[in-house]
């Protein structure tokens, strides 16, 4: 059972948790919006990268530095980095002011993860972090539930500006109930200072990223998708080597498992970033009402979260990771055609469902997985690890939608994105590790 203090800490997580998904659900309502008001097409998918691009700058001296120290320093810098960042967004006079503002959250977003996840593995016994990482993924119901539509009316009745600013004070709060609970705890030196080879590729990484995802975002031939992917499989192996020695050793199941969040986040950021936009200039709807949609296809995701938080669940992991990855395809499928063949809109609620239901499943599972495989000095690097796959996922599936966004019609460059969502689906199945490899003591 969780002692006084956990449950305190626990709320500060979940209010943490909640904010962090009202600006990721909120920015995917109103950005159709924000990108025709600043006249920012072009740069549309990099408003979503460029967040991605500061989380993998963050999240890599985070984890070292909570391996060493401790979470206190990480969690003022995410605080200071992520508000700064909504001002800059909510004053924003041009796309790219609003892009650089987006890079500011991400700085302060991946901090605030890393910090809010890592907590998970420090703070709680490992028969309390299935629940804990399901609160927390359940943590994002009320955003889902209000967050869109909330985002929409303030956008429909006053200004897309008002969504950033209104996100101030509630940062303030939620974060410092965190910080007071963390000095009830002690945290020990867990692992050794990162080398600063370590801090030269991890910087290294987030300029190859940058430049794949600046290559898309101008991009005009197929020649600018073959040079971005080719800076992102470098990222990639940059990313292997600093990763912790249990993602190094070959066929590990650690490194399968942080290929699969990867993967899944392709997957489902192809189709969260389409989505709106197809609903607000395919077929005419107010941010409100493209926010409705939303909120109806989350209740997937909270479903999923739910379950795979359950004990119960603890020995079944990968089958609910391949079952929830045939949901995201089926989901996906199920989009393409409700656009191809021009049915009633609405039913993209249904398929939106069925792509949360199975981005909760294959997301809790394996993060569970991968934490209880981590060894305790390793516990930050790895949450680092996986943190650089999720979002280098995000930035491609982000920077190639930008790419066809800019270059083909909007059906025709859904279609496509929401096909290589599908592909990175039938990856996942391949790469998902053996059965032995998810047996628990």
């Amino acid at each position: 059972m969780f002692s006084r203090e956990q449950k305190l800490l626990l709320i500060g997580q979940i209010l943490g948790i909640m904010l962090y998904a009202f600006d990721e659900l909120a920015i995917n309502t109103i950005m159709p919006f924000i990108s025709s008001d600043l006249n920012g097409d072009q740069l549309y998918g990099a408003a979503f990268s460029f967040y991605m691009i500061g989380s993998l700058i963050s999240v890599v001296w985070a984890g070292d530095r909570l391996d060493r120290k401790g979470p206190i320093l990480p969690l003022v810098a995410a605080i200071c980095a992520f508000s700064l960042g909504l001002g800059v967004a909510a004053l924003a006079p041009s796309m790219n002011a609003f892009v650089a503002a987006r890079f500011l959250q991400g700085i302060g977003g991946g901090a605030l993860y890393a910090v809010l996840f890592s907590l998970t593995a420090h703070c709680y016994c490992e028969a309390l972090r299935p629940k804990v990482i399901g609160l927390i993924s359940a943590a994002w119901l009320v955003p889902a539930m209000l967050g869109p539509v909330t985002a929409g009316w303030l956008s429909d009745n006053l200004s897309w500006r008002a969504v950033f600013i209104l996100q101030i004070p509630l940062l303030l709060v939620s974060l410092t109930t965190v910080f007071i609970r963390l000095r009830r705890f002690s945290f020990e030196s867990t692992g050794a200072a990162a080398k600063r080879r370590t801090m030269i590729i991890a910087l290294a990484i987030a300029l190859l990223v940058t430049a794949g995802s600046l290559a898309l975002s101008y991009g005009t031939n197929l020649n600018y998708i073959l040079f971005a992917i080719l800076l992102v499989a470098l990222a990639i192996v940059g990313v292997r080597s600093i990763a912790p020695y249990s993602m190094r050793a070959q066929h590990s199941p650690q490194a399968a498992l942080a290929t699969t969040r990867g993967l899944v986040h392709f997957s489902f950021y192809a189709a969260d970033v389409m989505i709106p936009l197809v609903l607000v200039r395919q077929y005419g709807y107010s941010a409100s009402e493209a926010g409705l949609v939303l909120v109806i296809g989350a209740v997937g995701w909270t479903g999923a979260s739910a379950l795979a938080a359950s004990r119960r669940t603890r020995h079944y992991r990968r089958k609910l990771i391949l079952g929830g990855n045939a949901l995201l395809f089926i989901g996906i499928l199920g989009s393409i055609a409700i656009l191809q063949r021009s049915w009633e809109p609405m039913l993209f609620a249904l398929s939106w469902t069925l792509v949360g239901a199975g981005m909760g499943l294959v997301y809790n599972c394996a993060s569970a997985q991968l934490m209880d495989g981590s060894p305790k000095d390793q516990i930050g690097k790895t949450s680092t690890v996986a943190s650089m796959s999720d979002a280098i996922g995000i930035v491609l599936a982000s920077g190639i939608g930008g790419y066809l966004i800019n270059n083909l019609y909007l059906i025709s460059a859904t279609t496509m994105l929401w096909c290589l969502a599908l592909i990175s689906c039938v990856a996942l199945a391949v790469v998902t590790p053996k059965k032995l490899a998810f047996r628990s003591d």
